[in-house]
C-alpha cells in the first residue's frame, strides 16, 4: 500500500493498461481474482517484450521452410479422440 502512496501514477498506469484487455477488464469482476490479473499481465509482458517473434540471424530460405513446417503443423492438427 505504501507503494501505492509513493506513486500514483503507476496505478493509473496499471489501471489503464487493465482496461485496454477486455478480458482482464472482466476478470476483475470476479472476486479473489488480484494473482491471476497479476500474472496475466506480467506472463503477456513477457510474450511481447523478451520471448522474439523473429529469428534473429537466420536466412530467409531457412525461415521460410520453419514458417511452413509450423503452419503446416497447426493446419493438419485434429481434436483428440475419446
Amino acid at each position: 500500500m505504501n507503494l501505492v502512496k509513493k506513486k500514483p501514477g503507476e496505478v493509473q498506469k496499471l489501471k489503464k493498461h487493465i482496461q485496454n484487455h477486455a478480458d482482464l477488464t472482466n476478470g476483475c469482476l470476479f472476486p479473489e481474482t488480484d494473482v491471476d490479473i497479476i500474472i496475466a499481465i506480467v506472463t503477456r509482458f513477457l510474450h511481447d517484450h523478451v520471448f522474439q517473434k523473429v529469428l534473429c540471424g537466420i536466412s530467409p530460405g531457412l525461415l521460410e521452410a520453419i514458417t511452413y513446417v509450423e503452419t503446416s503443423m497447426l493446419s493438419n492438427v485434429e481434436p483428440k479422440r475419446g
